[in-house]
């Protein structure tokens, strides 16, 4: 139908109108007013009137009125469109009331063929009544549109699809308000091949559903909906049954609005272009859509966008299903979620993409057999509150990235996991956020590098630090092949295992750490380095461990169950002679003391060194073992004292003093008798400058004091017991004023 005809057609029907209709209640002065402004649209293309920008004003206009601008208009704004244009818009439409046998049709554009209405002409068509045993289809010219107004149908076919798009540039499906409509085909189709009907809601061409009404569609043969180019939802409240898929779009699918309940055998909704790369998606940005399926959620062949709405998935049977068949979300180059409230619960991958994951708003809780979020390439997650409430593995990729989102993760395997193809390129970069994860397995781990700059992280794995693994389960809080970097953020681990863990090097910069681990607090092969930040291991075997570990500044306090700091590389060989123990190992691992400040707690060495140890600066306070096959400090080449402040109680037998080389002066003093936890000591020169006051938290019998305010060959004072006033800190006083106790002897600085 040309634009000509369209307007000639209008122009006669508002002549009849000021000439006055029956009934009608319109002044003659206002309807020539309305004739005048509809003269005035149709000859300005981007007039009021003109709603569709097409330079005719027609029913379409109402339509895209209704769709794109009614929200912005008042009441009486909408009032004035019913008078100049309601009418207008109703009396365009060609009614057609079904029935068997016996089909009535008020207007132009449609043939009927027993029950089989034919729509040959672009237009607006009302459709109403119930065929039993029937067919619409619409076969206009190539650039010619349909409306479609549903206005309580009902339309089975039990040979083929009830309501079908033979032809046309795109139709739209009107669902009246109030209206209830339903299409059901049968499960033999009479027709079949590559460009048959195969849905219940069948079209060749772009096909758009919008209204307030109802619709269900019942596809007993294959799919429910189905469009060979675009399926746009706007509106309506929309039920799809399907053998197969619930809604398919094969150029693309878009649901800007309505409710829609789709249960199919098949994806629910999917777009399966493979031939474009800018088509084959799915785009969701708003209403309301609950899905279950046995296959996918949502499949897009290229992206899926999801910009809002409310969207429930059930895939494959959910979470506790045996079987793998359904994802919630599936792409085979993007997903991006900007907002809205996603709740999945699928049998395979929640949101699955061959490509990338970005998540930058909304709700989602996921549930997961598989991964819960699963990318080939890269996740970032910049935003939103994600909630992981059962999965394989939370979050799986080749590359992550945390930033500013909320998210929580159960797993029985891996946390969030960077894993790849080449096996060695994989990252994790957490840079804020809230980040909460219980993994079987390790929290946060990557095949190459994870980088912590930021966030409050909590992690817990496999039931925490009360609990062991075996030597072939992993179950660390945070693990890089190559690389982990900590520069700030604040961070709590609770570790079946070791807490942070590099099979080459850990750096920590900055950030606040609090760990309990099973096995190691920090653990590195190769290089451990701390240069700020502040750490307490509150549990743990060994509390550091690495085969060179260097502190240059930061706040450490660490408690373990054996080694307080352990360097050790594999290298150390056994050798004779060595006081006091009178045997021991020596190899190449190091430990560099530049800065900071240490506070040891340990049962077995305070600090061990299978090899050498400098200390230039910085407060190493070490509380030692209480047992003589353990020592406050033990190495075995040489420890090169030249500046910080060095105090190291516990047991005696294995106790050691910086090397005699060392530059800085040191005191070694060695009880009679074990003393008592908690008993206070105080060394001062013979002029009463304090050197030391401190207390012990545990039975002691050796001390050793190294500080800059030594002097070599001179005599100290050592007192037990007494009293002092001052700031007292992890045992060490400070600007303290002492009442002496008991003399116990003197000792020389060397």
């Amino acid at each position: 139908m040309g634009r000509g005809y369209r307007w000639g057609w209008a122009t006669a029907w508002l002549r009849r109108r000021i000439e006055g209709t029956r009934g009608s209640a319109v002044p003659l002065q206002r309807r020539l007013r309305i004739c005048e402004a509809l003269e005035s649209r149709r000859m300005l293309a981007s007039s009021a009137g003109d709603f569709n920008a097409d330079q005719v004003v027609d029913g379409f206009d109402f339509l895209a009125w209704q769709r794109d601008y009614g929200a912005q208009y008042a009441a009486s704004d909408l009032s004035s469109w019913e008078v100049d244009y309601g009418s207008f818009a109703a009396a365009e439409a060609t009614a057609i009331a079904l029935a068997d046998d016996a089909i009535d049709v008020q207007g132009d554009g449609v043939l009927v063929n027993g029950n089989v209405v034919t729509i040959h002409a672009a237009g607006t068509y009302r459709i109403s009544g119930v065929l039993s045993d029937g067919q619409v289809v619409v076969d206009v010219a190539d650039d010619e549109s349909v409306v479609l107004i549903l206005s309580g149908a009902t339309i089975v076919n039990s040979t083929g699809s009830p309501l079908t798009i033979v032809n046309a540039a795109e139709t739209t499906i009107a669902l009246a308000e109030g209206s209830e409509n339903m299409l059901v085909d049968g499960a033999n189709y009479a027709l079949d091949g590559d460009d048959a009907p195969d849905a219940a809601l069948f079209s060749t061409s772009d096909l758009v559903i919008e209204g307030t009404g109802a619709l269900t569609v019942v596809g007993n043969y294959n799919n429910g909906i189905a469009s060979k180019d675009d399926l746009t939802i706007r509106g309506g409240e929309i039920s799809v049954v399907a053998i197969n898929h619930g809604m398919r779009g094969r150029d693309s699918v878009t649901i800007e609005g309505g409710s829609l309940a789709i249960t199919s055998g098949g994806d629910g909704i999917q777009s399966n272009n493979d031939e474009d790369p800018a088509k084959g998606y799915v785009t969701i940005g708003g209403g309301m859509l609950h899905i279950e399926a046995t296959g996918d959620g949502v499949q897009a062949e290229t992206t899926l966008v999801v910009a809002g709405g409310e969207i429930v998935i059930d895939a494959g049977g959910g979470s506790e299903s045996s079987s793998s068949t359904g994802k919630g979300l599936k792409a085979g180059a993007a997903i991006s979620i900007e907002a809205g409230v996603l709740t999945i619960d699928a049998s395979d991958d929640a949101i699955h993409s061959n490509g990338s994951v970005l998540i930058s708003g909304g709700v989602l809780n996921l549930a997961s057999a598989d991964d819960a979020i699963h990318a080939e390439a890269d996740v970032a997650i910049t935003g939103g509150d994600v909630s992981i409430t059962a999965s394989y593995e939370g979050v799986d990729a080749s590359a992550i990235v945390i930033d500013d989102a909320t998210l929580t993760v159960r797993a029985t395997n891996d946390g969030i996991s960077a894993a790849s193809e080449d096996g060695t390129s994989s990252t994790v970069a957490i840079y804020g956020g809230s980040l909460v994860v219980e993994a079987g397995s390790d929290g946060i781990e990557a095949e190459a590098s994870v980088l912590i700059a930021g966030g409050d992280i909590f992690v817990t794995t496999a039931g925490g630090a009360a609990y062991t693994v075996s030597a072939e389960e992993s179950a660390k809080a945070v693990k890089a092949d190559v690389e982990l970097i900590v520069t700030g953020g604040t961070l709590k681990l609770d570790s079946a295992e070791d807490g942070l863990h590099s099979n080459a090097s850990v750096l920590i910069a900055g950030g606040t750490l609090e760990i309990a681990a099973s096995d190691d607090g920090v653990h590195a092969e190769t290089l451990l380095t701390i240069n700020g930040g502040a750490i307490d291991v509150t549990t743990s075997y060994e509390a550091l461990e690495s085969a060179a570990i260097v502190i240059n500044d930061g706040v450490l306090h660490l408690v373990s169950s054996d080694d307080g700091i352990n360097a050790a590389d594999g290298s150390e060989t056994t050798i004779g002679g060595r006081p006091p123990g009178g045997g021991g190992t020596v190899g190449s691992a190091t430990l560099d003391i530049n800065g900071g400040y240490i506070v040891v707690e340990a049962i077995g060495d305070g600090v061990d060194v299978n090899g050498s140890m400098t200390m230039t600066g910085g407060t190493l306070i070490v509380h030692g073992p209480t047992v003589d096959f353990n020592g406050p400090i033990d190495y075995d080449g040489t420890f090169l004292m030249s500046g910080g402040f060095l105090v190291a109680v516990g047991s005696s037998r294995m106790a050691q003093a910086p090397s005699a080389a060392s530059t800085q002066e040191s005191l070694a003093i060695t009880y009679g008798s074990t003393q008592a936890a908690g008993t206070l000591m105080h060394i001062e020169s013979t002029t009463g400058q304090s050197i030391l006051t401190f207390v012990p938290l545990k039975a002691y019998q050796s001390v050793v004091v190294s500080s800059p305010e030594l002097v070599a060959g001179a005599s100290y004072l050592v007192y037990s017991g007494g009293s002092a006033i001052g700031s007292l800190e992890d045992g060490l006083y400070a600007d303290e004023e002492y009442a002496p106790g008991t003399l116990v002897g003197t000792a020389t600085a060397t």
